[in-house]
């Protein structure tokens, strides 16, 4: 390479980096207040397209900034209303796709701080940060963190604790992440959601014990054993009317107490995996959320999985 040509590259360069500080100049001051009006915070949409991912500070000055907007924004007073909603969907992801990470982070912060939000938009939000996940090749830990917190939002317009349909759709990214490399937290999320889903499907009666059975509760990574706290477990799979609302017979209910039970003994006696987990393992949609999820289950619910198994048939 010529002098010449090494002196047009470095200025070149140095003019990219002194671009990049303007922006983020302009951008920082730009989110130092909320948005005045529409074109405002189109223009801060704007710069968050360039400014993705240049800064540890912006995602969260971003979301901040913007959310607040959004919550008041034609006198919505704390609301997400749908007109809102339907504003920002079409200048954000006009195609339903969120290409800039952090708008996920924007739509989880609008969930958690709006008194109110349209039917469904937890749950949608729930599909698009899986969905991205995928198509990231990867459970990152921000984006678990999100769903994590999305999930636990949903309380407010669905059950307390985790519905199938959630299940359902955390077992279908569980298949296609299982291929990738993924953050741990991951393996915790999937765990303690399907975890809690199928504790409930087996507990005799769940509005016995709302508090804990709570997702809130059973989603919390700083709650090391939140099945200690259910009575029914504690008194033991093998009594009461545990499977029985899963199970299609009286005998299968009961049989799956009894295979609970010595399952239970078992692994209290000689502290080892389910015999289902060697099953699993074996098969073609192993993975580390899958293991995950039994080695939970079996210090959270001692033979649970052998029970389920039996009442499902």
């Amino acid at each position: 390479m010529s002098l010449s040509a090494s002196r047009i590259i470095q200025r070149f360069q140095g003019n990219a980096q002194r671009a990049r500080a303007d922006a983020r100049q302009i951008a920082m001051e730009m989110c130092s207040r909320a948005p005045k009006n529409d074109i405002e915070a189109a223009s801060l949409l704007d710069f968050n397209a360039r400014m993705v991912g240049a800064d540890p500070d912006w995602d969260l000055r971003f979301s901040r900034i913007m959310a607040d907007y959004v919550l008041t924004r034609n006198a919505a007073d704390g609301a997400l209303t749908q007109a809102n909603l339907d504003w920002l969907s079409g200048r954000a992801i006009p195609r339903g796709i969120f290409q800039h990470r952090n708008l996920l982070g924007l739509w989880t912060r609008l969930l958690a701080k709006a008194t109110i939000v349209p039917p469904g938009f937890a749950y949608t939000l729930c599909e698009s940060v899986c969905t991205h996940m995928v198509r990231e090749g990867g459970a990152r830990a921000d984006t678990v963190k999100w769903l994590r917190q999305v999930l636990a939002l949903r309380a407010k317009e669905a059950e307390p604790w985790v519905s199938r349909e959630e299940a359902m759709l955390l077992m279908r990214t569980a298949e296609e992440l299982s291929t990738c490399d993924n953050d741990a937290s991951w393996s915790d999320l999937y765990a303690r959601a399907f975890g809690n889903y199928l504790v409930v499907q087996a507990h005799p009666n769940p509005a016995n014990e709302p508090n804990s059975l709570s997702r809130k509760f059973w989603l919390n990574p700083e709650e090391p054993h939140p099945g200690k706290y259910v009575g029914c477990i504690a008194a033991g799979l093998d009594k009461g009317q545990w499977f029985a609302r899963m199970s299609k017979r009286p005998e299968a209910a009961r049989k799956a107490r009894e295979v609970a039970g010595q399952a239970a003994d078992k692994l209290a006696a000689k502290s080892e995996k389910s015999s289902l987990w060697s099953r699993i393992s074996s098969g073609s949609q192993s993975s580390s959320a899958a293991e995950a999820l039994v080695d939970f289950l079996n210090r959270e619910a001692p033979g649970l999985m052998e029970g389920l198994v039996i009442a499902a048939r």
